[in-house]
């Protein structure tokens, strides 16, 4: 099984990612490094890799023509039947290689596997701040900042399919309508049919009321006693 990472100027993230695949419970039979960068940093540190690494590791130095370019220049130069294709700036996990291996070991049927990609950072719970930087070159093409948050629990989002049972519940206890998105065009004539429901204001004075009386009673009493306690007059 070949791997082939595709990279331009990330020599720390791509040595990360090497290390996390040389680390893994299954380890390919070549790696195919495709090199699109404009400086020597890369390929020094392949260098570095290769010469302390049994897997043996194809390095390719290729003009900046984009990344499908660059997967294209790695099929071809594998050696192998089956190429797994990761970024530079991922790490695999350690079982990645022996899951994809197992798939197409189980399912003769199998052209392509595909598995999730997560976001980076620590297991424990709690919020997070993320920041990215996009560069080409040593030219910053922009900065952003985001917070996620990781682990715990949320009942909110525990079972998050579409209740349409309870929505139309909500909608008629509340003398409302429960509108499919479909129907979402016809919602202003709806409203515009809808007869208004002008009720009558009703008035009440809350001087008659008994327990408008007791509270004014108790707030006054509750008054003079501070003031006797604080020696105030």
């Amino acid at each position: 099984m070949t791997v082939a990472i595709s990279t331009m100027e990330r020599p720390s993230a791509l040595a990360r990612c090497i290390g996390a695949l040389l680390d893994g419970d299954t380890l390919p039979a070549e790696l195919v490094i495709i090199d699109q960068s404009t400086d020597d940093a890369t390929e020094r540190i392949i260098g570095q890799v290769a010469s302390s690494s049994a897997v043996h590791i194809v390095y390719v130095r290729q003009p900046r023509l984009g990344l499908a370019a660059s997967r294209n220049a790695a099929i071809a130069a594998s050696t192998r039947p089956i190429v797994t294709f990761t970024d530079d700036d991922c790490v695999p996990d350690s079982d990645w290689l022996t899951a994809i291996s197992s798939t197409f070991e189980t399912d003769q049927n199998a052209d392509v596997v595909t598995g999730r990609i997560l976001p980076l950072g620590p297991e424990q719970p709690g919020l997070y701040r993320i920041h990215a930087e996009a560069r080409r070159g040593t030219t910053m093409l922009g900065t952003a900042d985001r917070w996620m948050y990781v682990g715990g629990a949320d009942r909110e989002f525990a079972d998050p399919r579409l209740n349409e049972g309870f929505l139309r519940r909500v909608a008629r206890n509340s003398g409302g309508r429960y509108v499919r998105a479909a129907e979402a065009p016809r919602v202003l004539s709806w409203l515009q049919a809808t007869v208004p429901q002008n009720a009558a204001p009703e008035r009440r004075d809350l001087w008659h009321e008994p327990w408008a009386f007791a509270l004014l009673v108790l707030l006054l009493s509750a008054e003079w006693i501070l003031r006797r306690r604080w020696g105030l007059r």
